[in-house]
């Protein structure tokens, strides 16, 4: 069972039983390809791939429902399965068919599949990069880091992340695999640099990706060049959920960031640009093109271009082109960008015949001093210049209207050239001038190793008219890697309230009763987070505002500050080249010599390296006897454990 197969095609996969035909032209197998993830366990149905599965039934004391399709993966979010035990044939009832509206083959009609339970997928792994590693050897360990980008990806699999110590790496990054997070030590000083060759990064059909913190510059084509391809009779969706996150892209030769749609039948969906720079690039900032037969980018699942500067760049700031047979650019949101001094267009929503360029929102954004701010072919039917729910819209260098009622919105609309498409709400001074606070969580950068307990600080910078009450959500970004514990709220916090813990999200909320907090307080703290760190990876602790009031009861417009949390693998002990690991998860690790299990010589080696231990883990790591200490007793109750 393949994609190709669905209604009216009779051929069996390569080494399924066929099975009696059903209605609607499809016919069931034994056999058939698929792979389901049923919590860590593994179900493996060989060669099938771009499947969407609605529901996965039976055996007699089993029900699974399948709720998200991830990087050709089926990851099943719940599952009733009882006394799973591996080696055992389970017969699952799968039900496929094929929907010409959406051309995704769905599940529906096939039966009987045995199934045998595999291997637990991989824990993900951090793969290290650094180009002072010269002579070797090159492994990707922390030790030995890898000296080129390129390796740190050819070695890693999905899910792991590279993580790219500062240097400049002259190279083309190919990125020719999903699920691979792609982190920079530092985005000022950790560069790619292509040397005047191709392209700096290249993503072709690849699902899940990030980058995040580089400068990628002097390409002769694009900074980042996100390419789909497909020749498809239907859709296909190709280049989904790839995000770029505080990047600065800069001096190349083509386009900043280049997305192309391309082929037949080809979708890009769920690209996400973040707080990058993207400036003095030779032809466009960010270039969205679909050139091909049915080809879409953002239809399905938007283009998010957000809290980025786009300034300097010799042609458009963004240029979005549909430009062959019932292609489309759609639903590109853009807000909360700084757009200026670009030769062209600000930006640019270009028409074409018979192609569709619409559903864009572009509101929260300062477009200024561009030799034509906007460009929109099409009218306020099809792009939307503001937001109507909150009645705002941009900034506008050449906007020459009025505010008598002192509202911040000019009283008459900006109009967009090219249709007839206006901005309703035109702001009078530049979006985010009014923005005086800052929410961070501090430090803003913490390395630790596993099982390690760290706490960080919420705080707001500035108050100008004092605090009445908050509510906001803290998250990690890579819930495999660290777990939010704890929660606690200052003395000025007398009533507050917060979700349950522990957990990867978290929201409080707290009002201040005695008025504490009053005008021009500074460096205020919120709460107080404490994190345990689990595994080797990264993560951000990301701060979302559902409410925050001054003592007028007026919104505070906050920008917020993300925090990096980095875990590293323990160094191995002297003369060892295995990692210690915890067999038992209980947050000790008592397999010392790394052998993945625990024995004598993990007392012997506890023993021999006492001292060096002391100095290198955290207590936490190795106080077998869980008195706060490294002491000889550890030693004694870890032989008891062996």
């Amino acid at each position: 069972m393949t994609a190709e197969w669905g209604y009216g095609k009779t051929e069996a996969p390569s080494g399924a039983e066929s099975l009696p035909r059903k209605r609607g032209g499809t016919r069931d197998y034994k056999g058939a390809a698929l792979i389901v993830i049923v919590g860590s366990v593994v179900f493996n149905f060989e060669n099938v791939n771009h499947f969407y599965c609605g529901e996965l039934c039976y055996n007699p004391v089993s029900y699974v429902r399948v709720t998200e399709f991830v990087n050709g993966i089926y990851t099943v979010l719940g599952t009733q399965f009882v006394d799973i035990v591996k080696g055992i044939d389970y017969e699952v009832k799968v039900k496929v068919s094929n929907s010409q509206s959406t051309a995704i083959l769905y599940l529906d009609y096939v039966e009987k599949l045995t199934v045998n339970l595999g291997e637990e997928p991989p824990i993900p792994e951090t793969i290290y990069v650094d180009d002072d590693n010269t002579a070797g050897p090159w492994d990707g360990s922390l030790e030995h880091p890898y000296q080129h980008i390129q390796d740190g990806i050819d070695a890693a699999n999905p899910g792991d992340t590279v993580f790219v110590f500062n240097g400049t790496y002259y190279e083309n990054v190919i990125i020719n695999k999903g699920n691979i997070s792609l982190f920079g030590e530092d985005k000022d000083t950790t560069i790619i640099d292509a040397n005047g060759i191709g392209n700096t990064v290249y993503i072709g059909n690849q699902e899940n990706n990030v980058i995040q913190d580089f400068t990628i510059k002097n390409a002769a084509n694009n900074g980042i060049y996100i390419y789909g391809y497909a020749d498809s009779s239907s859709a296909v969706y190709e280049s989904i959920n790839n995000r770029f996150i505080n990047c600065i892209i800069c001096d190349n030769a083509g386009n900043g960031v280049y997305i192309h749609s391309t082929g037949r039948c080809c979708h890009i969906i769920n690209t996400t640009i973040l707080d990058c720079d993207i400036s003095s690039n030779d032809v466009n900032g960010i270039y969205l093109q679909a050139d091909g037969n049915h080809c879409n980018i953002g239809f399905l699942g938007s283009t998010i271009i957000s809290n980025t500067t786009i300034s300097n760049n010799s042609h458009d700031g963004i240029l979005q082109e549909a430009g062959y047979h019932h292609s489309m650019v759609s639903s590109t949101i853009v807000s909360n960008c700084m757009v200026s001094d670009n030769d062209g267009y600000g930006m640019n929503i270009a028409l074409s015949p018979d192609c569709w360029n619409d559903g864009h929102m572009i509101y929260h954004n300062n477009f200024i001093n561009n030799g034509q701010n906007a460009y929109d072919a099409y009218d306020s039917s099809v792009n939307k210049w503001y937001d109507a729910t909150l009645l705002n819209g941009n900034y506008w260098s050449d906007y020459t209207g009025e505010d008598n009622n002192h509202d911040g919105i000019g009283d008459t609309p900006y109009n967009i050239s090219g249709g007839s498409n206006q901005d309703l709400y035109p702001l009078m001074d530049p979006w985010g001038s009014i923005s005086e606070s800052t929410i961070m969580v501090l430090p803003e950068n913490r390395s630790v190793f596993p099982n390690s307990n760290v706490t960080f600080n919420v705080l707001i910078d500035y108050l100008p008219n004092g605090l009445s009450g908050y509510n906001i959500t803290i998250s990690l970004s890579n819930a495999s890697v660290s777990i939010i514990q704890s929660v606690s709220f200052p003395s000025w916090a007398v009533l507050h309230n917060s979700s349950d813990l522990p957990s990867d999200i978290l929201w409080i909320k707290a009002i201040d009763l005695n008025n504490l907090i009053t005008e021009n307080a500074t460096n205020t703290t919120l709460a107080t987070i404490g994190i345990r760190s689990e595994n080797p990876g990264i993560t951000f602790i990301e701060i979302a505002v559902t409410r925050l009031d001054d003592d007028n009861g007026y919104p505070i417009l906050a920008e917020t500050q993300h925090s990096t949390l980095t875990v590293f693998n323990l160094p191995p002990l002297p003369g060892h080249q295995n990692y210690p690991t915890d067999p038992d998860g209980d947050g000790v690790f008592e397999d010392l010599n790394g052998n993945g299990l625990l024995d004598f010589d993990d007392v012997v080696q506890l023993f021999q390296y006492f001292e060096w231990i002391a100095s290198t883990y955290p207590v936490e790591i190795v106080d077998v006897n869980e008195n706060h200490l490294l002491d000889f007793d550890d030693i004694v109750e870890l032989f008891e454990e062996v």
